[in-house]
Parts: structure tokens; sequence; C-alpha cells
């Protein structure tokens, strides 16, 4: 029978202190749980807020995975005066550039460099899956389809179950009823190979945790998904 997989990430993993302590309250319940899940980190939030080891490293480290990496690259600066960083719109030599400044800010935090990428803009143009080739790395995400840069792979899959829409807490809230009969669909006997969950802490309806945490345990003790990081995607997944 084919395994049925569930990728979390938790994204906005970042330097600025009020929401970094949202996304550590989100990875000790989830420990709890006993899956893993991945770190979607942005290297310099806002273009105030870089990770160093004092800020960032030192805290988080914990959650950091060593022998199987955990970790992508969420962009370099995430947004900027209102704006989402759009990788879809710069050639491959500025990809490579912007992409280069975030990995220099994790370097100097002694974190070591992803091999995932995943936009903020939830989607990638041909360049840059070309800059990210050059830059070796093995994976980029977007809202429908997972790439396997290096072996040039695309996996397109059921969009990824995200409660943020919007940025702002209060206008995520109809993402609850709309994942909520997601799952319920699941539990009723539609189960996806591949399902992706999309936790924002820091943009996420306050109350929506333990929604979160109730699919999450539901999609592990009834449902049967076994949890994988991107690393362990990339080695294993698509061989099961």
């Amino acid at each position: 029978m084919l395994k049925k997989i569930c990728v979390i990430t938790i994204h906005d993993v970042s330097a600025f202190q009020s929401h970094l302590s949202k996304t550590i309250e989100t990875m000790k319940l989830i420990d709890d749980l006993g899956v893993k899940y991945n770190l979607a980190i942005i290297s310099n939030y806002l273009k105030k807020y870089p990770v160093t080891i004092d800020n960032f490293t030192r805290i988080i480290d914990k959650f950091i995975t060593k022998d199987k990496s955990n970790i992508a690259l969420h962009g370099l600066y995430h947004e900027y005066r209102q704006s989402i960083e759009d990788f879809n719109i710069l050639t491959a030599e500025e990809t490579k550039e912007e992409i280069t400044k975030g990995i220099l800010i994790l370097k100097d935090a002694k974190i070591q460099q992803p091999k995932v990428f995943i936009s903020p803009a939830w989607h990638i143009s041909p360049s840059t899956a070309q800059a990210l080739h050059e830059l070796g790395f093995e994976i980029s995400e977007s809202m429908n389809q997972i790439e396997l840069i290096q072996k040039d792979i695309i996996i397109v899959t059921q969009q990824v179950m995200n409660w943020d829409i919007s940025g702002d807490s209060q206008q995520n809230k109809p993402t609850i009823k709309q994942n909520q009969q997601i799952y319920e669909k699941i539990m009723r006997g539609f189960k996806p190979s591949l399902l992706r969950l999309a936790l924002h802490p820091p943009h996420d309806p306050p109350e929506v945790l333990d929604q979160q945490l109730e699919m999450i345990e539901g999609l592990k003790n009834k449902a049967n998904y076994s949890f994988k990081t991107y690393d362990d995607f990339f080695k294993e997944g698509v061989q099961e």
C-alpha cells in the first residue's frame, strides 16, 4: 500500500522577537506530538531583523535537526513596505544575489545552508528555478506543487492547507472553516498520498493552534500519515 506522507512547515520563522515567541510555542506543542516538521526561516525580516547568533540561533538551535536538515530559506526579507517579496519577477542573477545574501546571513548566525526554498509569494519563475539549481538547492515549494530541483521533477499536489491568506490574523479567520472541511473529508476517506500543512504562528488566528494540533494528531493516529521533513522527502519520499 502506498505510504501517505504529511509535510508540516512552520513559516515566517524570524528574529522578530514577538513572532519568534509564538513560533517557539507552536514548535514545543508539535514536538509533544512526536512528529517531524520543517522551519521556513526569513534571514532578514522586513530588512530590519537579521538573524544572529544572539537573537536567533541560541534561542532556536535545539529545534533545528542536524543530521537531517529541517530548515528552508523563506526569502531574504519576506516583505518590505507592505509588499511581499516576489521572486517571480526577478531575473536569475537578481534571484541569485538575493538568495546569496540570505544564505550568508544564516552562515554568520551559524545556521547550515538550507537546501529547500519556499518563496514568500508561493510561486517562482523559471529564472528563479535556474538560480536555485545553480546555488545547489534541492527542493522548492509552491502552492500546488513541489519541485525536486536537482532531479528536474515536478510533483503536482493538492493545494497546501494554509491558514494565512492575508498576513492579518483577523482576516485569516475564514481559513478555519475551509481547512476543517478538508480535514473532515480526509477523515471520511479522502486521503491524498501527499499532504502539506503550512503553519504561520505570527499570522494565523490565535484560536487555530488547537485546531492544527488536533488535525496533526488525527492525521498521525487515525489517518496513519507518516510525517517527513523535506530532507526525508527528497531522499526517500518519492520512492514510496
